[in-house]
């Protein structure tokens, strides 16, 4: 197997203070590859260029040109059969690739669109099936804010394109190995019930077995209702300081608590994001690192812990210059594609911070909400709590609020 990766993806493999976590993965980029080829057949020019390529590449000073003769190399004398990489370099290597590559699978397909996938096969004409993983259900292309009606079909993803058209062989994948199984029957509705959960409960149980205090001990979910507004920034993106602090406060807590530091905070807003970086690096110790990105930039990965912070609070209607109607803005926050993402990256522990009044707009959210009716909802006083020591049942129950 070759992995390719960019210099900046070499550089953090090797500069990883988890060793252990890319150990496996440290003898398939192509450095590693052509360090252990067998140059018994390969020509003396090349024989010499293999060993000043690899010290180059391990200093990040290789250019282009010879990227791409080092990878025809490890192509014709490495006896590779399977190649990683993204879609981009797939494009970028396309010439040494040709005659190589018969197969093409593409995990997380849903954010590639069918016209990049097309152009890519277009340069690798020895293609001869192609297999596409991906969840129609969540987050489609990035459009650049750009109308769909006027970008699609051409940024249509392809499980989309494939799903329309009925005429390429789909199988469903019903199993889910991430999520604690109460995260993954909350989602289930959303896939008409087929989601089965394979995870086993007691290797998912950060939060249940934890001294954080949980208004459902058996459901590693908190709800959290923030009713102050969000705010318009000066980017056109959003902010709400209410639950950005709340975010923060629990940041404080839940390490200690939980005894875990994989904790992720997800935003529906860039802006939300940024406040929340900058909370933490304020606020809290410097060996403490978390994650913190928005929910577009976050699909197809996953943590132990999410909080998600969804930033948006009710708007009020506006006049529609067309109809004369009073309507709602169009509202972001209320995608149900966005929605199913944010629910389904936490693996063993979920906190959902937002004005859940607001949210339960989206039919996604709607339906999580009526899945998950077993967890009392509470409001934003939790991290209060939290900081006052040891919460009890009573004290919990005074806290639950309907919506």
């Amino acid at each position: 197997m070759l992995i390719l990766l960019s210099i900046s993806a070499e550089k953090v493999m090797k500069d990883a203070e988890d060793e252990d976590a890319v150990a496996q993965y440290k003898k398939y980029p192509l450095t590693s590859r052509l360090e252990n080829l067998d140059v018994t057949n390969v020509p003396d020019d090349d024989k010499k260029f293999i060993p000043n390529y690899v010290k180059k590449r391990s200093d990040l000073g290789s250019k282009g040109e010879e990227e791409r003769r080092a990878l025809a190399l490890a192509l014709d004398y490495g006896g590779i059969n399977i190649i990683c990489a993204t879609v981009a370099t797939a494009e970028q290597f396309a010439d040494q690739l040709r005659g190589k590559a018969t197969v093409l699978l593409v995990d997380e397909a849903g954010q590639i669109a069918t016209s990049q996938i097309m152009a890519l096969t277009a340069r690798l004409p020895h293609i001869r099936k192609i297999v596409l993983a991906g969840d129609v259900k969540q987050l489609p292309t990035f459009s650049h804010g750009i109308s769909r009606k006027i970008t699609a079909p051409a940024t249509e993803s392809t499980p989309i394109t494939a799903e329309k058209k009925k005429t390429v062989m789909t199988v469903e994948l019903k199993r889910s190995y991430r999520s604690h199984p109460f995260l993954v029957n909350a989602v289930a509705p959303w896939y008409d019930h087929k989601l089965i959960a394979e995870a086993d409960p007691e290797e998912r149980d950060i939060f249940t077995t934890s001294n954080l205090p949980l208004p459902n001990p058996a459901a590693p979910l908190l709800l959290l209702h923030v009713t102050e507004g969000d705010q318009k920034t000066e980017s056109s993106s959003r902010q709400n300081p209410a639950q950005e602090d709340l975010a923060v406060n629990l940041l404080k807590k839940i390490p200690e608590l939980c005894n875990t530091y994989a904790i992720t905070v997800l935003c529906y807003y860039r802006e939300t994001a940024e406040n929340i970086r900058a909370a933490i690096k304020a606020e809290l110790p410097d060996d403490e690192q978390f994650t913190v990105e928005t929910v577009d930039a976050y699909q197809g990965r996953e943590e132990e812990v999410v909080i998600l912070v969804t930033t948006r609070s009710p708007r009020k209607k506006r006049l529609h210059q067309a109809t004369n109607d009073f309507v709602e803005e169009d509202d972001f926050a209320l995608s149900d594609e966005r929605a199913i993402v944010s629910m389904t990256r936490a693996r063993s522990g979920l906190v959902v911070i937002g004005n859940l009044y607001h949210l339960k707009k989206a039919n996604s959210w709607r339906t999580f909400l009526d899945a998950t009716k077993d967890v009392p909802v509470l409001t934003s006083k939790y991290a209060e709590l939290l900081d006052e020591g040891h919460i009890s049942e009573a004290t919990l129950r005074s806290i639950e609020t309907q919506i």
